[in-house]
């Protein structure tokens, strides 16, 4: 069996039908919150998550930048305070 195969979603067919609407209609994405092994089986928890708008994304990219200024400042005066 191949690796990268078609793997079983163990739901029931209503709830198939009820995540693909939601993905389709309210552009919702389907995303792992845990892989975990049991009884040598590996399984996986999903979600249904939306994405985020494009000023939550620049605020981010700030923050991230914020955070990286302030890394090479300490990294430049030898501190090992982040």
């Amino acid at each position: 069996m191949s690796l990268l195969g078609n793997r079983k979603l163990l739901l029931h067919k209503n709830e198939i039908h009820k995540w693909a609407s939601r993905t389709e209609s309210k552009g919702l994405t389907v995303i792992p919150l845990r892989i975990y092994f049991r009884d040598g089986i590996a399984k996986c928890e999903i979600a249904l998550a939306q994405g985020k708008k494009t000023w939550d994304r620049r605020q981010d990219e700030r923050n991230k930048e914020a955070r990286r200024k302030r890394n090479q400042r300490c990294i430049a005066t030898g501190g090992d305070d982040p």
